[in-house]
């Protein structure tokens, strides 16, 4: 398992997506990562918005995390200037099947040389196009920062990837599938169905179905 070395500098600025302050959320260690890490991180007002007026009760949680790691002051909110929303509006029009969210922190991270953390594919493809190829981080680069490996101990991360994929779904690429089975071991990978290739995986398990809790 490999982590972007770009999170590795303390000056850094990391500007973040939806998605991870959802995982943040479901590993339940999220306000402890961010004052662990210590780097600045932000969040733009889109993102922010995006969590705050979703009506679907499952995202109170989410809420709740949000509104308490900006009150300790763990996150920044940061509006778009004006240049920043006409690149915004630029790319939503070029790009519809981005989300508010992402496009914003793109933009601001492209902008304001920040490090974006963006969890899904197309988020990071564009990022990396806009950015002129410059690392992009993701949740997992976050879990796997050295700061946060030295700080917890084993269970207590391991609990806390594997809430993160059973809870909500956290992507992580293909290549480290393997890895993050073996960390949180093969019973707990069974009801992780956003593992890539979850159902040839069972197969070769001769579990062609994830277990009930």
């Amino acid at each position: 398992m490999t982590f972007s070395s770009s999170l590795l500098d303390r000056y850094s600025t990391f500007v973040i997506d939806t998605s991870v302050i959802i995982n943040l959320q479901a590993c339940e260690i999220g306000n402890d990562i961010l004052r662990t890490i210590a780097n600045p991180f932000i969040v733009t007002q889109e993102v922010f918005d995006e969590i705050e007026e979703n009506p679907n009760s499952s995202h109170q949680k989410t809420i709740s995390f949000l509104d308490d790691i900006v009150d300790s002051k763990l996150l920044q909110i940061i509006a778009l200037s004006r240049e920043e929303k006409e690149m915004f509006h630029k790319r939503m029009n070029e790009t519809p099947q981005l989300h508010d969210g992402e496009v914003a922190t793109i933009m601001l991270a492209k902008n304001r040389i920040f490090t974006p953390i963006i969890d899904e594919r197309l988020g990071r493809g564009i990022a990396s196009e806009e950015l002129s190829g410059r690392i992009v981080g993701t949740t997992m680069d976050i879990l796997f920062h050295p700061k946060v490996l030295a700080h917890f101990n084993k269970r207590t991360f391991k609990l806390a990837i594997y809430k993160a994929l059973r809870i909500r779904r956290l992507q992580i690429d293909k290549k480290d599938r393997d890895f993050v089975v073996e960390l949180i071991g093969k019973k707990r990978a069974k009801n992780c169905t956003c593992l890539p290739g979850y159902q040839s995986l069972m197969r070769s398990w001769g579990e062609p179905r994830s277990s009930k809790n």
